[in-house]
This record gives structure tokens, C-alpha cells and sequence, in this order.
């Protein structure tokens, strides 16, 4: 009895999280099926596997319209690995060679899952090379069914927009980071203060996981490293710009 009572309050969230993943790729199959034919379905799964992904997070006009782009890509790439064996060899080695080089980092190892689903998967039912331009009607479709759903899903999920974070969010966390790391120099170790600054860190080890895109760019184009160093309670922002080749880093007050 006592492990049917633990197995039924794990159930109850578990199934609340697959629900959505499974509402989408219902209806991304149907769509799929009755518009285009059975022999196009394959693509409703590797829409699913973005949708999962990304359905929690914040995800911009920009981000998804990149990620049309790279879908039509692979798919094309997907198709023409199924007209010869030299072909298939060639992009079976070098594509997700350039999606692991391009798309994951220290921070996102497997960024490029993903992408690599949707070429791999789009190779089991390959379609004739007469029906290739269907094939990339049904990437445009599912990718347009995509992208409302995500844009609608904070609405559903919470009533309200999904928020996406700001500087101003980096701003507080870095001055809670000052405020602690002072609190170390003064002694304070208790197991209360290691659960807070535990949590400070996973706050923003989620951020950068689901957000990673937010802060890459400035206002003119820069890519920045953001991270920050405390000194009698002043913090800083170290930013990187990259000069060709070469990145040059700025030491900047952050205004908390």
C-alpha cells in the first residue's frame, strides 16, 4: 500500500509534465497525416523533440526563425543522404560533426540534439526525390505549428507571458553574490548559508541553460562573457569583445 501511495504522488506530476509533449505530438501528427500523407509523419516526432525542449523556456521571433532555417537545412541534407550510398556516407560524418561543433558548448553539451534528431530521424522514410519539395512543405507547416503553439504555451501554462529575463535580473543576483561572498570573508559557513548560496548558483546555472541566448549580443554586436568578481562588496562585469580571432576584455562597474 505504502508503494502505491509513492507511486501515485510521483504519477500525478510526471503525467502533468509528459501531458503537453503528448497533446502536441498528437496533434502535430494529425496534421501531418491528413494534409500530407502517412509517409510524411516522421516529421511530427522531430518537431515533438524541439517542442519538449523548448516549450519551459523563453523563445524569441529570432530564435525561431533560426530554427526554421537550420530545420529546412537538415531535412534538405536528410533527403539527398538517401539518394546514394557515397552521399549518405559523406553527410552521415560531416553533418553532425558541424551541429556538435556549431551548437553545443561547455554550457549546453548537447545543444545539438535537437538538430541531430531532426537529420537522423528524417532519413528512416525518406520520401521519392519528386515529392523532396513536399517534404520541406511539411518542415515549413510543422515548424509554423511550432512556433504558435510555443508563443501560446506560457499563456496556457501560467496566464500570463513568459518573462524574459533582463540585466536587471543579473544585476540582483550579482549583488546577492557580493553580499555572500562578504558574508564568507566574515566567517559565516553554517549549513543555512550553504543551502542559500547553493540555490543562488542553481538559479542561475537554469538561467544560462534556458535562457543562453539572451545576453550573447549587445547593442552593437558584441559577444560578451559576462561573469563577475566581488571586492570590498563591489562587483564587476568582465565583458569580452571579439577582435577577429582574438577577444579583448573590459573590466566594467555593475551598477548594484
Amino acid at each position: 500500500m505504502e508503494k502505491i501511495k509513492k507511486y501515485l504522488s510521483k504519477f500525478r506530476p510526471n503525467w502533468r509534465g509528459a501531458l503537453p509533449v503528448v497533446l502536441f505530438f498528437g496533434a502535430a501528427f494529425l496534421i501531418v497525416a491528413v494534409f500530407f500523407g502517412l509517409q510524411f509523419v516522421m516529421t511530427a516526432s522531430v518537431i515533438t523533440v524541439l517542442f519538449q525542449i523548448r516549450h519551459a523556456r523563453y523563445n524569441s521571433w529570432g530564435y525561431l526563425f533560426r530554427q526554421l532555417v537550420i530545420c529546412e537545412a537538415l531535412a534538405l541534407f536528410a533527403m539527398i543522404a538517401t539518394l546514394d550510398t557515397p552521399l549518405s556516407l559523406l553527410l552521415n560524418f560531416t553533418i553532425p560533426f558541424a551541429l556538435v561543433f556549431l551548437q553545443s558548448s561547455q554550457f549546453v553539451p548537447k545543444g545539438y540534439f535537437a538538430s541531430a534528431m531532426i537529420f537522423v530521424f528524417l532519413q528512416f522514410m525518406p520520401p521519392e526525390p519528386k515529392d523532396f519539395g513536399v517534404q520541406l512543405e511539411v518542415v515549413l507547416v510543422c515548424w509554423v505549428f511550432l512556433a504558435i503553439v510555443l508563443k501560446l504555451y506560457p499563456y496556457l501554462q501560467r496566464g500570463k507571458k513568459q518573462a524574459k529575463p533582463t540585466v536587471q535580473t543579473l544585476h540582483t543576483g550579482l549583488k546577492q553574490l557580493s553580499q555572500m561572498l562578504t558574508r564568507i570573508a566574515d566567517g559565516e559557513t553554517d549549513d543555512d548559508f550553504s543551502k542559500e548560496l547553493y540555490k543562488l548558483e542553481d538559479t542561475y546555472h537554469r538561467m544560462a541553460y534556458q535562457m543562453q541566448t539572451v545576453f550573447q549580443k549587445g547593442d552593437h554586436g558584441k559577444n560578451a562573457l559576462i561573469c563577475w568578481q566581488s571586492c570590498s562588496s563591489e562587483v564587476f562585469i568582465w565583458c569580452g569583445t571579439k577582435l577577429g580571432s582574438r577577444t579583448k576584455f573590459s573590466k566594467m562597474p555593475c551598477p548594484v
